[in-house]
């Protein structure tokens, strides 16, 4: 894998607690705030950090498990 940003492959992966930002519903004017671990890839030559598929797969299930739970 290489850096999106310098395509370095000096890179590394590490797990983050991070927000994830809801609705509850469609009438809501504000939204809720949850956080769950995610796996976050850093750039060690650039700084440059993202996640991937796996990071939203985590926010989804997160927030279907809040909405019908």
């Amino acid at each position: 894998m290489k850096c999106f940003n310098c395509e370095s492959e000096d890179i590394r992966e590490e797990v983050r607690r991070g927000p994830i930002e809801y609705k509850k519903d469609a009438k809501d004017l504000q939204n809720s705030v949850v956080y769950a671990d995610v796996p976050v890839i850093f750039c060690s030559s650039c700084g440059y950090a993202w996640t991937d598929h796996r990071a939203e797969y985590i926010r989804q299930q997160v927030i279907n498990s809040i909405l019908q739970g």
